[in-house]
């Protein structure tokens, strides 16, 4: 899963402090799951970059 950032103002550090507060949410979800003994399912993310590409 990928995620776009389609702001043009925003700079790359805004977009990096997105990216980390997102991924310290997703450990957190994950970390809560496990202690409540709930299903969590993993799912491999990233926020996109200007560049690469991907074939669907």
């Amino acid at each position: 899963m990928r995620f776009i950032c389609h702001e043009p103002a925003s700079s790359d550090e805004t977009i990096a402090q997105a990216e980390t507060r997102t991924r310290e949410y997703y450990e957190q979800q994950r970390k809560t799951a496990r202690e409540k003994n709930l299903p969590f399912h993993n799912v491999d993310w990233r926020f996109a970059r200007e560049g690469p590409s991907v074939e669907i």
